[in-house]
């Protein structure tokens, strides 16, 4: 809707513009300096998943998301395609989830 003049994005909520909505600021641009919410998606395996079968799996993801064709289309439907490999992702993920434990307390949501 914004892209199509229908409301008015004040900010987005990364650490970067969105390519979309190039003139639309940050919040940490703008009033929340240092602030960054980062959409991400993973995949997981079982636990003890053979690290063959893992590096068979992110490499084969990291090739598609090199493809041009694929990431545009990622783009038509909305968000930025990234890779990370798959021990970077999983530092990434160790280090994200304290965070979003910390807000869940902070909201008084339970783990279930």
């Amino acid at each position: 809707m914004a892209e199509a003049g229908r409301v008015v994005s004040l900010a987005v909520y990364t650490k970067s513009r969105y390519s979309k909505l190039p003139d639309t600021p940050t919040l940490d641009e703008t009033v929340l300096p240092g602030f960054e919410v980062a959409p991400w998606l993973g995949l997981f395996g079982p636990p003890n998943l053979p690290q063959d079968i893992v590096v068979r799996l992110s490499d084969t993801v990291g090739k598609l998301l090199s493809d041009p064709t694929f990431t545009a289309s990622l783009r038509e439907l909305g968000p930025e395609p990234y890779y990370l490999p798959a021990a970077s992702f999983a530092a990434f993920v160790k280090a994200d989830i304290p965070i979003w434990t910390e807000h869940a307390r902070i909201a008084g949501i339970e783990p279930q």
